[in-house]
């Protein structure tokens, strides 16, 4: 349980564990980045029980170590380096700050509300907002809705 001050009244707050996972997924926008990595592939010779004669086998070199150390290890033919592509989906975190307390639009804060246990988050636009754009063109942006008990007034 953790008490946070809004509008200088302390409400006490539950945060069950596990959350900062679903969070981060939750506010998080997936994206795809290519690493280019850089490995190299070792050739080594092995005694195999199953054939009851030596085999090849192709390692990364990070599992060199481990393998000599097999005593069914015999030897290492060769080692090449190798680059390669690998796509790795990762999560680029929503991170809220206090910045976001405010329309950016307007610049306006939020109206936060908090009757009993129901808090509301609403846009401080009341009326149609408008600002010229390259001469010929121009940014209007009307009431962006609001947020009643996480029940959000848009689709």
């Amino acid at each position: 349980m953790q008490t946070m001050v809004l509008n200088n009244k302390d409400i006490q707050v539950d945060i069950p564990n596990g959350f900062e996972t679903e969070y981060d997924t939750t506010f998080g926008f997936m994206k795809m980045r290519r690493d280019t990595i850089i490995d190299t592939t070792v050739t080594v010779v092995i005694f195999s029980e199953e054939l009851s004669r030596n085999d090849t086998v192709f390692i990364q070199r990070k599992a060199l170590g481990k393998i000599k150390m097999d005593p069914s290890f015999r030897k290492i033919l060769s080692e090449e380096p190798l680059q390669r592509i690998e796509a790795v989906e990762y999560y680029d975190t929503y991170m809220p700050d206090s910045s976001m307390f405010y329309c950016p639009v307007t610049d306006d804060p939020y109206k936060i509300t908090l009757e009993e246990s129901s808090l509301k988050i609403a846009s401080p636009i009341t009326e149609i907002y408008k600002e010229s754009r390259y001469i010929f063109f121009s940014f209007k942006a009307f009431n962006h809705g609001y947020i009643d008990d996480g029940d959000r007034s848009w689709d």
